[in-house]
């Protein structure tokens, strides 16, 4: 006959389980004790305790193996990290039974913020030492991640304007009260009080319409300046613009940013120089959308030595209309254009647009054209502008005719898009839980850290990766 299982809770062992024996050979907790074990904490700048005077101090290693499982396990409050140190059995383990309190863990957090950037390198070359970074094919991309401060706190030029109108059109009304009240009585009339509180609001949207232009902004955020307004999800929200580079192997992270701008517009050199930061090369082909192509970013990738396919804009890309300024050549040695017809447009003037200088050429044979009316309006002649990246540009035209590249740029969406879902899906991460760029930056290394610690540990479960000590690693700052 079967019983139910129900706990016996009067049981007594004669020997009590040990804790080792609670936490399996293969859990998370076993491989992040690994990971730290294995890094040179000093050489990172955590600080290290030396004096043997005073009471003892929880070790920077201790903590930072408690914030990593945290974070593995979406548990990103101080308050519920020192809860799990208590509950949690792996951290039970993980700790030695140490119960460090919120405050000694968000002091700590909060103290190495700026060595969060070399813990992320030195996972990333982790990473590259255990075979899982290939530098076949990167992919890059940002997202955009509101702000701790609210949208609804926040100065907005219109939103005030609004106000102040309502606020005018109360105060026009409440005066033409009193001077009726005036005609109607002896004594002089005394401001309501409601008239006053206007009045005081007024004079304070007034201040902050004065200070928004001051800032050449049309939204500010008093506790928060450097976000800026974004399309963040379905809503324009504060928030900062997360950037991330992919290894197409393994999907590791191999380089990150946060800046303020909204848009990813000269932002592919600089992810691609992080990644050369971080392990010493770039991919044989780096992938990014539209919103990093531009001329002037072709022009300064070549001039770089670096190279990388972008999905190209309309405005870049080779047009199927016969007579489009695209299908215009450019001959260097005479310094002319030359048309699909063959004529010949010489050099007419520089003129300035977008931050640069663009060279005019302009057809001298409109009159005589058989095809003008297909080709432009202009009663003198069709003008051409020569972006002065025109080169980069073609070349750029050329990468996209090569299938190699072009599949290359059909993976993007699959590489990177999966690193942001799974960050703000998966990992319930919508929102930063600091203020301020700095502090933002370094709470996005952390998460990226944790992501390729997730992705090593998935190999390392399957294949028991042996994981290199310190010094056989390449050294890596924290800064």
């Amino acid at each position: 006959m079967s019983h139910e299982i129900r706990a016996d809770y009067g049981e007594q062992l004669l020997f009590p389980p040990a804790l080792e024996d609670y936490v399996p050979t293969d859990h998370v907790a076993r491989f992040i004790r690994d990971v730290v074990d294995a890094l040179d904490l000093r050489v990172l700048g955590f600080s290290v305790r030396e004096s043997i005077e005073g009471r003892p101090n929880y070790s920077a290693d201790l903590l930072l193996k408690v914030w990593l499982y945290a974070y593995v396990m979406r548990i990103r409050s101080s308050r519920r990290v020192e809860q799990a140190c208590r509950d949690h059995v792996a951290l039970l383990w993980l700790t030695g039974r140490h119960t460090p309190d919120h405050n000694t863990l968000w002091r700590f957090f909060a103290e190495h913020r700026s060595q969060m950037k070399g813990l992320f390198k030195r996972v990333v070359q982790l990473a590259a030492h255990a075979g899982m970074v290939e530098m076949a094919l990167h992919a890059v991309d940002g997202t955009r991640i509101k702000a701790r401060s609210s949208n609804r706190t926040g100065w907005h030029t219109a939103a005030l304007q609004k106000a102040l109108g309502r606020l005018d059109a109360l105060i026009e009304v409440g005066m033409q009260e009193i001077e009726r009240s005036e005609q109607m009585e002896a004594d002089p009339p005394r401001l309501p009080d409601h008239l006053l509180d206007a009045q005081q609001r007024r004079a304070l949207i007034a201040v902050k319409l004065r200070e928004l232009e001051h800032l050449q902004k049309t939204h500010h955020h008093p506790l928060e300046p450097d976000a800026r307004v974004q399309q963040a999800g379905p809503e324009r929200a504060f928030g900062f613009n997360a950037q991330a580079v992919v290894d197409a192997a393994h999907g590791i992270v191999v380089a990150e940013a946060v800046v303020e701008q909204e848009n990813d517009f000269n932002m592919l050199l600089p992810m691609m120089q992080e990644v050369e930061s971080v392990i010493g090369c770039v991919a044989t082909d780096t992938v990014a959308d539209a919103g990093y192509a531009s001329s002037a970013e072709f022009g300064r990738l070549e001039r770089a030595g670096l190279e990388a396919t972008v999905a190209l804009p309309r405005s870049l890309q080779s047009s199927k209309e016969p007579y489009a300024a695209s299908n215009f050549t450019y001959n260097a040695e005479a310094d002319v254009m030359i048309c699909p017809r063959n004529e010949t447009l010489p050099y007419l003037q520089k003129k300035p647009q977008h931050g640069y200088e663009v060279k005019v050429y302009q057809c001298q044979s409109a009159a005589s054209c058989p095809v003008r009316a297909q080709c432009c309006t202009n009663k003198r002649g069709r003008l051409v502008k020569l972006n002065p990246e025109y080169l980069s540009v073609q070349r750029q035209q050329l990468r996209h005719n090569n299938p190699v590249h072009r599949q290359n740029l059909r993976r993007r969406k699959e590489l990177i898009e999966l690193v942001f879902a799974q960050i703000k899906e998966h990992e319930r991460f919508r929102r930063w839980t600091v203020r301020g760029l700095r502090k933002v930056r370094a709470e996005w290394f952390f998460l990226l850290t944790v992501y390729d610690l997730k992705r090593i540990y998935a190999r390392w479960k399957q294949i028991r990766l042996s994981l290199p000590r310190c010094g056989s690693l390449p050294a890596a700052s924290a800064t």
